[in-house]
């Protein structure tokens, strides 16, 4: 891993960045140690059966793109990763109608379960409406918010 950030800090892809000197914020977040989770119970038998997402944005540094919201979407049985990158937050609505229905035209599928945080985007009217027409359960990732 740290040889391949260095060649991006030499090519210049990352910025202005010490190449001996990699103390930036997201390595120092990753060294912080989380609150642990209580154990699920809940284990997905097929896939797509639950979908997990979450969203990350602004960040500090736009993509060549100019994006600067990431949404990502995990099949909890496969752990198959989708991630879309934003250039704003207010598209999120259309990338998960648009990865939907992905899944039922390439797989036949529709999503049963919904599983993300509590970012406000996820849970307004839109969503739960389309939640609903697609027979889709939205559930939250943490229970020590409700």
């Amino acid at each position: 891993f740290v040889t391949w950030l260095k060649s991006l800090v030499s090519s210049g892809q990352l910025g202005h960045v010490l190449p001996d000197h990699f103390d930036c914020l997201p390595c120092q977040l990753e060294k912080q140690l989380a609150l642990s989770f209580n154990k699920s119970t809940f284990v997905s038998h097929s896939p797509l059966y639950l979908i997990l997402s979450d969203i990350f944005g602004p960040s500090p540094t736009t993509t060549i793109g100019r994006s600067r919201y990431f949404v990502i979407f995990v099949d909890d049985f496969s752990r198959f990763t989708w991630l879309f990158l934003m250039k704003n937050h207010s598209e999120l609505k259309q990338f998960y109608y648009t990865f939907a229905t992905m899944v039922q035209t390439q797989f036949s599928k529709n999503i049963k379960k919904f599983r993300s945080d509590y970012a406000m985007v996820f849970w307004d009217l839109d969503f739960h409406s389309f939640f609903q027409s697609h027979g889709t359960q939205p559930h939250h990732s943490c229970a020590c918010m409700s």
